[in-house]
Formats: C-alpha cells, structure tokens, sequence
C-alpha cells in the first residue's frame, strides 16, 4: 500500500508502508531501544538517523548523547515524513537543539542547512539504522553519509591547516596591505582567448609540445610551481598564479622572465613575491576562514577582492580562469596523481629537490619520501593510479567547483579523472559562456583605506594590552576594548578552539595578550617599512 498504515502488536505501534513492516511485527519497540543503547555516541560527531518514524530509540540516544554532538534525522518520503513530524511534535526531545528533522537527502541542502544554523563542522560521521526505513533510500542515504564525510574530512584538514597557518596568511595579509606597491583587483584582468591553465603535475610534460606550437592562440595561466617548467621550454605565461604563504616559494621564479609575466597572487602570498619585477600585479584576498575582521576588510579597503580560499593553486588558477574569459578554459598539470619517485613535471623546483638530494647512497628512484603521506591508488582514466589523501582532497574540492562551472576541458588523457570532457590543444574552441563580462568590476587597492585600516588596528591592540594587563594585576573589569573582542577576531584566529565567544578568564586573557603584543610589533614593522 502507498500510505503508511499503523498496526498494533502485542510490543506496541509497528507501521507498514508499501506492503512491508518498517518496525517488528511483534515488539516494535525493542530493537530501536536495543541499537539507541548499545551503539557508542562520540563528542564532536554527527549522527544521520535514516527514517525516524514513530521515533522508537530516539529519547535513548537523546539521553546518552554528548552536548557538542548532533542526531541528524531524515526522512524524504512524504507520506513517512508526515508521521515523524507528529512524533518529534509529541516528544520530550522537541526543543532540543542537538537533534533535527528534515525531509530531504540531499547532499548540498543538508550541508547547507548545517552550516547556516552554525552546526558544522564536526570530526566525524556515523549512520545509525534504528529500522527498515533506511532500506528504501539506501542509496541516498549512503551517498550522503559519504559525501558529508568527504566534507568533515576537508573541513578538519583545512582547520589543521588553519592552526599552523593562520597567523602566517594575516601577517602576510596585512604587510601586503600596507605595501605601497599598485594593486590591482583579480576582476580587473580580462581576456578575449580561451585560456590555458597550466599546472605542475606530470601530464604537463606531454602537452609542452603543443601548448608551444598553439602558444599565441591561448592566454596562458602559470601556476607558480609550473613556471620552471615553461620557462626550460621557452614558453612564457601571461600571467602566474601564487597562493604560497612561506618563502620557499621564491625559488619558482628562478630563469622565468618576470617582467614579461603578469602577477595573479593571494594577498596572504608572501610579501616578497610582490615586490619582484612583474610586468603588472593584480591581487585576491581569500576568505580563509569567517572572520569578523574580514568582513571588515571586505567591506572596506579590499571591497572587490575577495575571492573564495580553494586551498590549491590548481584549484584557484581555475577558477580565476574562468571568471576572466567567457571563452573555454583547457587544464593540463592538474592531476591530483603521481608517479613513485617522480612527484611533479620534470623542471618544477620540488623534482629539482628530489635529484638534488640524490648521493651515492641514495640514488634516483629512493621512495622513502614518498611514503610520508598515506597512498592511495584510485582507477584512472586507462590504468590504476597513485595519489594520497591530501590530493584526494583537493581533487573532491575540484569536483564540486568543476559541478558549477561550465567550459571546462581535460588535456591529460591518462590519469585520475577530474570528470571533464577530454580534449586535446589545438585550435581555439567556440565561445562557452558569451554572457561573461570579466573585468566589469575593476578597481585599484586603496593604500590611505589600508594604511588606516592598520593605523585602527593598532590603536585597538594597545588598548586591548592596557586593559588585560589592568585585569590580570588589579582586577579591574575590561569594559572598553575587549566588548568589541569580536569584531578583531584575527588575534585568536589561528587557535585550535575556533571560539565563537571568547572566554575572560586569566589564562585564556593571557594568551590572548601574548597574541596581540606580537600583532601589534608587526604592525610597527609594517608602518615603519612604509613611510
């Protein structure tokens, strides 16, 4: 039958649906409550809960569940979703905030709601079957479970990440602000061609020949790891694409003729980079992470910069591509994959390293580095294939901005599949996107904005420093600058507790001044470098 039909039993309330009894025929009750009491609740976790039902089980996990955990319960059924809707109604869990109904399976609108109700992220996912309603969307259900755990996994990455980096990105952010070299907006680039996007994977190698041979026919988009490439061949990009935040990266523009080259970087780039002979430099600044303090940004000097954090150069030199030509745009080096003993194209300054630290004991073809990370083989296009995790990664976050991106084209016939349509450098193809409109957005950096910017932001820190001090050694309430803590949350950005309120305790006040004093000497630096 298709509407879902209520029968008693001697245990209690089962129902059927479509001919077949979601729930035990005779004790509907006690296999629910058996799961809801056996199955481990971790802190931190998300719980898919497929087909609440009648919501059997469901006070037994509520009561074990951890604060800081969520019980997320689905149900895409109509007819079904109506009766789990009158349970949650009737429960004693009704207005509690750590379990949800909804009555869709789909992946985007789930992650979507999670994130705006300020549910996300969490350290892992489980699926918890409390009856036979998961078995009419298996599928859906396990689909989601693993693409939200694909999505837990890049948003724990990128908040290790942001541990490590954070403070580096705004300290560099903010010297590049406070640098009196021309900025341009990324929106002011534009191009008539179909652009050719070149990273530093090994299928690069390959298309050398007729990325040479069709050079004038494409805007040529460098990432910086593939400029020692080109540049051993004698092809020169039109521009370069930069994200790295450490000095290392100086040592890809070794032999590359900068002048004739223009700069596409991150302003969270280290600062050197901008200060080499490029022909002309145009800048984004990410969005990291969400914070207050670049909202402020955004909504002040960088108004027309921003641009979404793809953590990837790959990544991000594609969709820069694609917002500055309305034409097609062509990959080649974007691979996510490698060879054992052979990480990236031959010239590119990390197989340099490789060879370099080649000795006698030591020869060409020692793997050991290259079991530092955990590896993975994946189907390819024509053969198994070789990546890690890391790459993986980066390859799902490909997936999701290649899914509303149209005009893209794959140049590597062989390795992993990045699920665009091959095709091979030739002649320019036909116009993809004729509404596009790039450059219509242009705008300059605004120094004075920035400068002042800077010049506010210190004035805030040594009042900040004043008070905590006055109430680490008298006690005195801090009722000045630590009410507006908030809107400055860049000083505690790079701790691992991702605070949405920070606590004013004496310990955690401490940090937080230990933070700000070493902010505050890098603002002096800024200031003095700049006059």
């Amino acid at each position: 039958m298709n509407r879902p039909r209520f029968v008693d039993t001697p245990g209690g309330v089962s129902l059927e649906f479509r001919g077949r009894f979601l729930y035990s025929r005779q004790d509907p009750r006690k296999g629910p409550e058996r799961i809801a009491g056996e199955v481990p609740l971790k802190a931190n976790s998300l719980y898919l809960v497929p087909s609440p039902l009648l919501g059997y089980g469901l006070n037994e996990l509520v009561k074990r569940l951890p604060a800081d955990a969520l019980l997320l319960c689905l149900e895409p059924e109509d007819e079904l979703f109506r009766v789990s809707r009158e349970a949650f109604e009737r429960a004693p869990y009704r207005d509690d905030k750590r379990i949800v109904l909804l009555d869709t399976i789909d992946p985007e609108e789930i992650y979507r709601h999670l994130v705006e109700h300020g549910y996300w992220p969490y350290r892992r996912i489980e699926l918890i079957r409390l009856n036979g309603g998961y078995s009419l969307f298996k599928a859906g259900y396990d689909a989601l479970r693993d693409e939200l755990d694909t999505r837990i996994r890049l948003s724990y990455q990128d908040r290790i990440t942001k541990v490590f980096l954070a403070r580096r990105w705004l300290k560099n952010l903010f010297t590049n602000l406070g640098s009196d070299l021309p900025l341009d907006s990324f929106r002011s680039l534009a191009t008539e061609k179909p652009v050719l996007v070149a990273g530093a994977g090994e299928s690069l190698e390959a298309a050398l020949p007729e990325i040479k041979r069709w050079r004038k026919a494409y805007y040529l988009l460098a990432c910086d790891t593939a400029l020692p490439v080109l540049s051993s061949c004698g092809i020169v990009p039109d521009a370069a694409v930069v994200l790295e935040a450490q000095f290392i990266n100086l040592r890809d523009f070794y032999r590359s003729p900068l002048q004739e080259i223009d700069l596409l970087a991150d302003l969270t780039s280290y600062p050197a980079v901008f200060r080499l002979p490029w022909r002309r430099r145009y800048a984004f600044a990410s969005r990291f992470a969400e914070l207050n303090a670049l909202n402020r940004l955004f909504a002040g000097p960088l108004s027309g910069f921003e641009f979404e954090a793809y953590g990837s150069v790959g990544i991000a030199a594609v969709a820069l591509a694609r917002k500055l030509s309305s034409q097609a745009v062509y990959l080649s080096g974007i691979d996510f994959c490698y060879r054992l003993g052979k990480s990236h194209a031959r010239g590119n300054q990390f197989h340099l390293a490789e060879l370099a630290e080649c000795t006698r004991l030591c020869p060409p073809g020692e793997l050991s580095r290259f079991f530092q990370r955990p590896l993975v083989r994946r189907a390819g296009k024509e053969s198994e294939v070789l990546s890690d995790l890391i790459l993986l990664n980066y390859r799902e976050s490909f997936f999701r901005l290649s899914r509303v991106m149209d005009g893209l084209f794959d140049l590597n016939p062989a390795g992993l599949d990045l699920g665009l349509p091959l095709a091979e450098p030739g002649p320019p193809r036909e116009t993809i996107r004729a509404d596009l409109q790039p450059g219509s957005s242009a705008k300059s950096l605004n120094h004075d904005a920035a400068q002042k910017f800077i010049e506010d932001e210190d004035k805030y820190l040594a009042l900040l420093l004043e008070e905590g001090r006055r109430y680490l050694s008298e006690g005195t309430q801090p009722h000045k600058a630590f009410p507006f803590l908030k809107e400055h949350d860049f000083l505690y950005a790079h701790f691992p507790e991702e605070y949405r309120e920070y606590p004013l305790d004496p310990t955690s006040i401490k940090r937080l001044l230990i933070a700000a004093e070493g902010y505050r000497a890098h603002f002096r630096t800024i200031r003095t470098g700049s006059r």
